[in-house]
């Protein structure tokens, strides 16, 4: 995911993980895809080039993904275009 579409990011987007060959992580069934929730994107004006996400799986998972991993992560519609709808 690249900072422009992360900013565009909004609550209750779904966002996948990928893997570092850039294939999807499965869940424990290893049939469907790990899916996070947004929670929060946070931008700020006198630092435009971080970014924080925060984003919710399941009841205990909580994560915040920075500048730094965002190439790890991709939004539903590009994981379709990517991978097709599993």
């Amino acid at each position: 995911m690249i900072f422009n579409t992360a900013a565009s990011l909004r609550q209750g987007q779904v966002i996948h993980p990928l893997d570092w060959k850039g294939k999807p992580i499965m869940d424990v069934n290893g049939k469907t895809p790990q899916r996070y929730v947004v929670t929060s994107v946070k931008t700020w004006k006198t630092r435009p080039t971080e970014i924080r996400v925060r984003a919710r799986r399941g009841l205990r998972d909580n994560i915040e993904i920075t500048a730094n991993h965002l190439y790890a992560w991709v939004t539903e519609a590009e994981y379709v275009t990517r991978f097709g709808n599993r």
